[in-house]
């Protein structure tokens, strides 16, 4: 048994399973203290009907990006807002502004017998891959093996440089658990749609003793995903690797706390906070002269499908820190509104769960923040950007 460890920026549960293929990818990190933490992954990326817009989408945001990159984004964003500022010239949102999110994952390896109806039992999970609390039964709804043309150091690799061959998927196999089931076997696993597969389908890409085998564990990788819900993409909660080998003994694939393991950190104490006079809200903010997410990869800005201010009275930058992944839920209050096109949102458009429109900042105590993420066609919840906002000095 072992164990593949990937210092990352980023980390995708993409699954697109059967005709889908399963996403798994982070790129470089700098060095930084981390904590555990857990992030409702998930955020994962959407079923395999949206691939093809995805595709599309990201063509489209990156000419966005690259074309609106073009402009002096330092020179505006340079604007004192507290001594003059036109509500309808955008304040612009830049990298210095933002924070970043780090990342560690290690993911176990382990070795099974080949030819065998394997159990794969996810009973024992406590906790899943964020550290948070996990009730095997009550919680896992989908478990998928998925095999890939690749070894794991290979899909590590991919991983490390947000570079994972979507053709290197050769299928996907799942099961949905009934109430009280914590195991099942390979020739009872359906496919991600539940339609019935023979059991001759499914033994063929487990017997690495047949002379036509081609599926060698030396080229070749099986993931294992327990996911809440039923939705192809969406809530992974632990992750394993393992490969077949007729000299092996061992008939099952268990999922553990340890199974896979994400450490983060963030650094919101050291951003750079905006001042915005108190009380206003018809500021817009635009995103369109960023370049790089919170997770180090390109930050498309078309992409960005939800922003969000909330107030924190009670808690320091540190603190928020120290629990990020908890951080909508920490929030006392909260305005939001999704993005449906451009790359601009003007505050008052934002509304809390009563529907009541933002109205500035009210208060110096505490923090305030901005947020925006990309909710729909990412899988990893972090927010893309995040701004940390000061009332102008009196």
């Amino acid at each position: 048994m072992s164990y593949t460890t990937i210092v990352c920026q980023r980390l995708v549960l993409a699954l697109f399973l059967g005709s889908s293929l399963l996403v798994f990818a982070c790129g470089e990190t700098t060095d930084a203290n981390s904590s555990d933490g857990d992030s409702d992954s998930d955020s994962d990326s959407d079923s395999d009907s949206d691939s093809d817009s995805d595709s599309d989408s990201d063509s489209d945001s990156d000419s966005d990006s690259d074309g609106d990159s073009d402009g002096d984004s330092d020179s505006e964003s340079e604007v004192d807002v507290c001594k003059s500022h036109n509500p309808e010239d955008p304040i612009y949102l830049t990298s210095e502004t933002n924070y970043v999110f780090e990342s560690t994952v290690t993911i176990e390896t382990s070795t099974v017998k080949s030819n065998a109806d394997l159990t794969i039992d996810w009973g024992n999970l406590t906790k899943d891959f964020f550290g948070e609390t996990l009730d095997p039964v009550a919680d896992i709804n989908m478990v998928l093996v998925t095999l890939w043309s690749l070894t794991a150091e290979e899909i590590a690799e991919n991983l490390r440089l947000d570079n994972l061959p979507l053709g290197e998927n050769k299928g996907a196999i799942a099961t949905f658990p009934s109430e009280s089931t914590t195991s099942e076997t390979l020739l009872n696993f359906t496919s991600p749609d539940k339609s019935f597969i023979p059991p001759e389908e499914i033994e063929r890409y487990f017997d690495a003793e047949a002379d036509d085998y081609p599926y060698s564990q030396d080229t070749h990788t099986f993931m294992l995903i327990a996911a809440t819900g039923e939705t192809i993409g969406k809530n992974s909660r632990m992750v394993s690797f393992f490969h077949v080998d007729p000299n092996a003994e061992e008939t099952t694939v268990s999922l553990k706390d340890d199974s896979m393991v994400l450490k983060y950190s963030t650094n919101l104490a050291d951003t750079k906070p905006i001042e915005i006079p108190a009380g206003a809200s018809d500021l817009i903010f635009a995103w369109d002269f960023m370049e790089t997410t919170s997770l180090g990869s390109t930050f498309f800005v078309s992409q960005v499908t939800e922003a969000m201010v909330a107030h924190y009275p009670n808690h320091t930058l540190k603190e928020l820190d120290d629990d990020f992944l908890h951080l909508k839920e920490n929030a006392q209050r909260t305005w939001s509104a999704e993005i449906e096109e451009g790359w601009e949102i003007k505050l008052n458009n934002l509304v809390d769960e009563e529907g009541d429109n933002f109205e500035g900042i009210d208060s110096d105590e505490g923090v305030w923040l901005l947020a925006l993420s990309c909710t729909k066609y990412c899988t990893n919840p972090a927010p893309w950007s995040i701004t940390i906002l000061k009332a102008c000095p009196e």
